[in-house]
């Protein structure tokens, strides 16, 4: 092999150990910068939210699980977090699919998802609307 070519193939692995170097430098500076979590990956800006059915509030539900019990005051729905009591007044609105139900549907089992307000100490929450969901498959 010549020394013409013996520099030229010098030169590009030069380029390729450079490339490389650069490559990983770059997925370093992500990776500080993002994290290693899944959610990482996901775009920084939220995505646009479909219009809101009539009758539904636009928010995210303030509450979301199954109703472990029915009590005179209201719900115990069961979430990740644990079990959460939801007031029930004469002002909350019952939904499923688009229209609204009796409050009687709210059965232990039944998969809500609960708008409203938390109280202030965040364990106690004032549904507003109560919408049952489809069971889970």
């Amino acid at each position: 092999m010549s020394k013409g070519r013996l520099f030229l193939v010098g030169v590009g692995g030069a380029l390729l150990v450079s490339m490389m170097l650069l490559g990983v430098f770059s997925v370093g500076v992500y990776v500080g910068s993002k994290g290693w979590a899944r959610g990482a990956l996901s775009p920084a800006e939220p995505q646009p939210r479909p219009p809101a059915q009539q009758g539904f509030p636009e928010q995210r539900p303030a509450l979301q699980g199954v109703v472990q019990g029915v009590t005179n005051e209201g719900l115990i729905v069961g979430t990740p977090q644990g079990p959460r009591l939801v007031f029930v007044t004469e002002d909350t609105k019952v939904r499923e699919g688009e229209g609204e139900v009796d409050p009687e549907r709210l059965q232990r089992g039944t998969p809500v998802a609960i708008f409203g307000q938390f109280s202030e100490d965040g364990r106690t929450l004032t549904a507003e609307v109560v919408l049952i969901l489809p069971p889970n498959p």
